[in-house]
Order: C-alpha cells, then structure tokens, then sequence
C-alpha cells in the first residue's frame, strides 16, 4: 500500500512541473512560459478506495523543485506524508512520513503539463519579462491502476 501512495505521490509532483493563467483565447496564440529555477511546492493526493483498494490513499508533498526548462529535466526534493483514507482494523494510525528526493523529465503547453505519461491541466500565475512562471497550480484526474481512481492538485511559488 505505501509503494502505490509513493507512486501516486510521485505522479502528481510530476504532474506539477509548469504554469500561467490563460483564457482558452490566449491559450492558443501565447507560448508556454519557462520554468527555471526553485520552487517551493505543495501537492495534494485522495484516491477513491475502491474493492481491490479498500482502504483509499491520501498524500501531501513539500517539496523544493529546480527545474531546467533548456533540459527538460526537474530535481524533485523534499518530504511526503501518507496514510489510508480508512485505517483498517488493528492498526494504531494510517499516516507516515518519507523523504522524497528524484530527477524527472517534463514538458509543457499554454494549458497542459504532461509528466509520466498522464497530461494535467495547468494554470500559470505571473510571467516575468524572460518568460518564466512565477507561480502555477495544476488539477488531474487520473487511474493509479486501472481500478484505482485518483485526483491530484499542486501549488508551486518560484523563490
């Protein structure tokens, strides 16, 4: 159970590497801004238990990112907290913490971030005058298995 958390958890972080508030209009006709640099960043994790997953999953991330748009690449460090939605019987308490420290490649449009394998939708905060995302939030839903629904948001703040 805590290896499926990890790999959603992970998912989601990857989820979460750009950003900058659109209008479908402006979507189409502006370039995705940069990511380049840290950020702090906070994602969140719920997925559904289900009868092959019947305790459920939930997951938060902090996490400091240095991302390197010319690369494509991003360096992911920080801690997670996970546990069941439903602790089952026996058990004193459903939550842990681990550390989280990867490299992962990403890439990323006006609207949509995809990392993985799976596409979130993305919404960018300021762009400074190089073209770099300030800030960003992203949203998905996404399977963790194919009976394992799950929804993921992030937050990220360039320091």
């Amino acid at each position: 159970m805590n290896k499926k958390i990890f790999t959603l958890a992970f998912l989601v972080t990857l989820g979460v590497l750009a950003g900058f508030s659109l209008t479908r209009a402006q979507a189409q006709t502006t370039a995705a801004p940069k990511l380049m640099g840290n950020y702090i960043l906070t994602v969140n994790i719920i997925c559904q238990a289900t009868p092959s997953f019947p305790t459920g999953a939930v997951a938060t991330r902090f996490l400091t990112v240095n991302y390197n748009s010319d690369t494509g690449m991003a360096r992911i460090d920080g801690t997670q907290v996970q546990g069941y939605l439903i602790v089952p019987a026996g058990k004193k308490t459903g939550f842990l913490s681990i550390p989280v420290s990867t490299t992962s490649p990403f890439s990323n449009t006006a609207t949509t971030l995809t990392a993985s394998g799976v596409t979130w939708s993305i919404q960018y905060g300021k762009v400074d005058e190089y073209g770099i995302a300030q800030s960003y939030q992203t949203t998905g839903l996404y399977y963790l298995t194919d009976t394992i629904p799950c929804t993921g948001t992030a937050t990220a703040l360039r320091q």
